[in-house]
């Protein structure tokens, strides 16, 4: 059933028929009672809460229409790139690309600071693919480098060296949903935004490092764990070659499409997964293989979709309502207020603070991101670069500290400690990378009105 209403939707992208729209809308509200039963205590009790004050929307406001339908879907972009994600991970664990870099990791290191640059650097590479898999890979491969150093310094070394790189890298990943989701809001180039992107990731990324080698490079590995990699390093370099070569391509056929395609960034990043994972796949003469393994990682995708069709179905229908909301009117008020006065610093603080605070309390950013939709919608044209730096560098940063986030819940699961004990380990850290961003932000936002 999800394939089928995404392929619908894709359809409809291109089509723009009103009868499909309607359609999804049916399908939508089918799957809404489907996955009830099925989606997880924080997605049900989160969607349920959307669903009821859309309601209260459509009752209080008397909208009664068969536009209703179309409310549900309007949210359906971000779950196709979500079914679709599983595919280019099979690429990846097919051509044992992440285990080239679990071996790298490993080489010719002497110290806690280096391995935590190299444990750094491989989170950074396999997150463009893996995403959240990356932490099982991870921490497989370095947990007995670092266990002799007690288990306070391996929780401190994991959730720097694994949450801090993930969430740079999705900073300026073309398939991350948050970017995807950020630039077809704004309406903003990927190809003008990535160089501010790359600057501001490796930047924080070289700093982290730093960081951590003068801390950590007194704490000397076990001798074994320092001997000389037996396997010749030529496989792992050409291991290496063909993952950047795919990465660079992929950005480029997917800044190609966006600059055809009207469709939008998240559109074109969704089909092209598919096609070009298969397309590698006969590049290292193995499609037959990459088709079975795609099919059997999307099928095993499908219990962890429950919750997130449950509570995006049901976030689109509130966003869509929510205009029609008396609340809304009155923070509206105050963020054109501030607009209007020109203290774009303080607008895109706000904003930032509004997706920061929101995600200690079970907002997934997606959501929150939405919501702002309807605020920002009057200025985004004249603000959109500055409105896409804060809003991407905010929501990414949720994925250090949110402790309802799936990446710092994985990882807390593998190194004993709770959601909440891993978000406040990163919570300096994350906040001053927003604040850099959001200056950032203001200080282009000057420029580009003096230009």
């Amino acid at each position: 059933m999800y394939a089928f209403i995404l392929f619908l939707y894709i359809i409809n992208q291109v089509l723009s028929l009103p009868i499909i729209s309607y359609f999804l809308g049916i399908l939508s509200i089918i799957i809404l009672l489907f996955t009830l039963g099925k989606a997880g205590r924080l997605f049900q009790t989160v969607g349920l809460i959307f669903l009821g004050l859309g309601l209260i929307a459509v009752f209080s406001q008397g909208l009664y229409s068969l536009e209703l339908l179309t409310y549900f879907s309007s949210l359906l972009g971000l779950l196709a790139l979500l079914f679709v994600l599983p595919f280019m991970n099979a690429i990846i664990k097919l051509g044992r690309y992440d285990k080239t870099l679990s071996r790298m990791i490993g080489m010719k290191t002497e110290d806690a600071g280096a391995l935590y640059k190299k444990t750094s650097f491989a989170t950074y590479v396999l997150t463009i693919f893996l995403n959240v898999a990356t932490v099982p890979v991870i921490i497989s491969s370095v947990r007995d480098k670092v266990k002799d150093f007690g288990e306070t310094f391996t929780q401190v070394f994991f959730t720097h060296g694994i949450l801090r790189p993930y969430a740079l890298v999705l900073f300026w990943s073309p398939t991350e949903i948050l970017l995807a989701m950020t630039l077809d809001i704004t309406g903003q180039s990927y190809l003008w935004l990535l160089p501010v992107l790359w600057v501001n990731s490796l930047l924080f990324l070289y700093i982290d490092w730093r960081l951590h080698q003068r801390k950590w490079n007194r704490y000397t590995l076990r001798q074994e764990e320092t001997k000389k990699d037996p396997e010749s390093l030529s496989p792992i370099k050409k291991k290496g070659f063909e993952m950047g070569l795919a990465v660079l391509a992929f950005i480029m056929i997917v800044l190609t499409g966006n600059q055809w395609i009207d469709l939008g960034f998240l559109f074109i990043v969704t089909v092209t997964i598919i096609p070009f994972s298969f397309a590698w796949s006969i590049a290292i003469k193995k499609p037959k293989a990459y088709s079975r393994l795609g099919y059997l990682m999307a099928k095993n995708n499908k219990d962890k979709l429950h919750g997130m069709f449950f509570l995006f179905l049901s976030a689109g229908f509130f966003v869509e309502l929510m205009p029609y909301t008396s609340p809304f009117a009155y923070i509206n008020t105050i963020v054109q207020y501030v607009y209007e006065t020109d203290m774009y610093f303080l607008l895109f603080l706000l904003i930032g603070m509004f997706i920061f605070g929101l995600a200690f309390i079970g907002f997934h950013p997606l959501v929150t991101i939405a919501l702002l939709i309807p605020f920002i919608d009057p200025f985004v044209d004249e603000l959109s670069f500055g409105l896409t730096l804060t809003i991407v560098s905010s929501a990414v940063c949720t994925m250090m500290i949110g402790p309802f986030n799936v990446t710092p819940a994985v990882l807390g699961m593998y190194i004993n400690l709770n959601p909440y004990q891993v978000s406040l380990k990163n919570i300096l850290f994350a906040f001053l990378f927003m604040v850099w961003n959001i200056s950032a932000a203001y200080g282009i936002t000057k420029l580009l009105e003096v230009v």
